[in-house]
């Protein structure tokens, strides 16, 4: 699997546990609109 593919099932994640794109957004230490 490539790398960023990776990096887009966590960010997925991230949102789905945090029910927030702002709060995935700064444990994954990125903006929001990333």
């Amino acid at each position: 699997m490539r790398r960023d593919n990776i990096n887009d099932y966590l960010a997925f994640i991230a949102v789905a546990r945090e029910k927030s794109f702002t709060k995935a957004a700064a444990q994954l230490s990125v903006s929001q609109s990333a």
